[in-house]
């Protein structure tokens, strides 16, 4: 997997931009990195019987809390949750919670509505149900109450933000400077990311910052040409 950094330096080399005082910010290339990748991921798995590469997937490691306070929408009383929010999760790929010591039982991760009706099955009191709440904290219930005392879990998923992922990934190295920050994405993606970013810089239509003093969210409206005019293209040419 290519590091940010290395992304940034072929999208500038390809633009031929060498001088420090370019309009083209390291932030902005990484949103833009961020964005297509999102695109590209959504499209070339649009069908589901794709297999999806694992490179594309991150894991992180969650510590887990008592919380009788956040979580009179998904259950009453007490009930176990993970410390910090999951980052947002793309619609592709499988997610997936697991547990280091797999003799504690297995986990089922589930709907918000459904965790409230589980956990009552004696034949499966041994199953730990999870569910990521409206709040993108992960909650846990089961019939068995040695659930409760559970610390850690890991999370398997495919994130819009990787770089926020990475705050929470297993691999503690694996997040000290954001551009050194590996991208989850498969190799046969990487030309064509590049490709897209650099047509988007090089179109004109890039604004490094939103100077426009109005209600709209001009960089949202941004994104969403981006995604309604190439979307026809570059699933030609990922289907071809």
């Amino acid at each position: 997997m290519s590091t940010y950094r290395e992304l940034i330096y072929m999208c500038l080399d390809t633009l031929k931009i060498t001088s420090d005082d370019s309009v083209f910010t390291e932030d902005h290339i990484v949103f833009l990195l961020n964005k297509y990748r999102s695109i590209l991921l959504q499209q070339k798995y649009s069908d589901v019987r794709n297999p999806i590469s694992r490179s594309n997937y991150q894991t992180l490691c969650l510590d887990l809390t008592l919380d009788d306070t956040k979580s009179r929408d998904v259950c009453k009383g007490t009930i176990l949750r993970s410390v910090k929010k999951i980052p947002n999760l793309l619609n592709v790929g499988n997610t997936e919670v697991s547990l280091k010591d797999y003799y504690l039982g297995e986990v089922t991760l589930v709907s918000p509505n459904r965790l409230r009706y589980v956990g009552n099955n004696r034949w499966l009191q041994n199953v730990i149900y999870c569910t990521i709440g409206n709040d993108n904290y992960l909650y846990f219930k089961s019939s068995n109450p040695q659930h409760m005392y559970l610390e850690k879990v890991e999370l398997r998923g495919i994130f819009e933000d990787p770089i926020e992922a990475a705050k929470l990934s297993c691999d503690k190295s694996s997040y000290c400077d954001i551009l050194d920050t590996k991208m989850p994405l498969e190799e046969s993606l990487v030309s064509k990311l590049i490709e897209v970013t650099v047509q988007y810089l090089s179109s004109g239509l890039y604004k490094p910052e939103d100077k426009e003093n109005n209600a709209s969210d001009d960089l949202s409206n941004l994104m969403a040409f981006i995604r309604n005019n190439t979307k026809s293209n570059l699933q030609k040419q990922i289907e071809s």
